[in-house]
């Protein structure tokens, strides 16, 4: 507002900017004071956190009362230690049931490397949302397909607690990873297939198994009909 320009405040894209710059000043008040000061989020402390090759999987417990959320929703973490401090999105790995939140954390840059090094274990967390309408799982779909690229596999996990075991309605899981080390919460997953309530597909492409419009020739296209299909993962899938 104050910077040198080619117009004036007081011309009419003075008035236009000026009123979209004091909207958002209004908007970063109401954000600063209304969520971070008079309601911060529900508060969480560290569990668990394992660092298994270049994924955290960590594990809070509610301090008071526990945040509710449906499977596919994300949550706003703001871990309160020092260089943590900033918020960061994740997508809630665990069931909608289950008193605690789990979250799988991959390695990824500065913030997310810090919280690999640093000791979690008992760290107040403040949890913002749950947001989002992500759905793995409708009612009256004839068939569930489920396509995980990486750690786009992180919703399914929290839906695939919830279903039934032995089912004949299980959902197909194709899971996209470069090789096999590099598949996050691989056991739970196989657990979950082991148990009936998925049936897991891994495609490792460093093994050759590529993921393409050949893995879906088990569903066919008379077989897709109804189906419920629901895809997570990076832009290239």
């Amino acid at each position: 507002f104050t910077a040198e320009k080619p117009y004036a405040n007081g011309a009419v894209w003075g008035w236009y900017f000026g009123a979209v710059m004091f909207a958002g000043l209004f908007a970063y008040v109401v954000r600063v004071i209304g969520k971070d000061i008079v309601t911060p989020g529900v508060p969480y402390r560290v569990k668990r956190a394992k660092v298994s090759g270049s994924t955290l999987d960590l594990e809070l417990e509610p301090v008071g009362k526990a945040v509710e959320h449906h499977a596919g929703q994300f949550v706003v973490l703001k871990v309160q230690k020092p260089g943590l401090r900033e918020p960061h999105i994740f997508t809630v790995a665990s069931q909608p049931d289950s008193s605690t939140l789990r979250f799988f954390i991959r390695d990824l840059g500065d913030w997310t490397s810090r919280m690999h090094e640093v000791e979690l274990v008992g760290a107040d967390v403040t949890v913002e949302g749950p947001y989002g309408l992500f759905a793995p799982t409708v009612a009256k779909a004839t068939k569930t397909v489920w396509v995980a690229g990486g750690v786009g596999v992180t919703p399914f996990l929290s839906a695939a607690g919830t279903l039934p075991t032995d089912s004949d309605m299980r959902p197909t899981l194709h899971y996209l990873v470069r090789s096999r080390g590099d598949a996050m919460a691989l056991e739970v997953l196989v657990a979950h297939h082991d148990a009936g309530r998925l049936e897991l597909i891994l495609h490792a492409s460093a093994a050759g198994q590529r993921f393409g419009p050949d893995s879906l020739s088990e569903h066919h296209v008379a077989g897709l009909s109804g189906a419920h299909v629901a895809v997570c993962g990076p832009a290239s899938l």
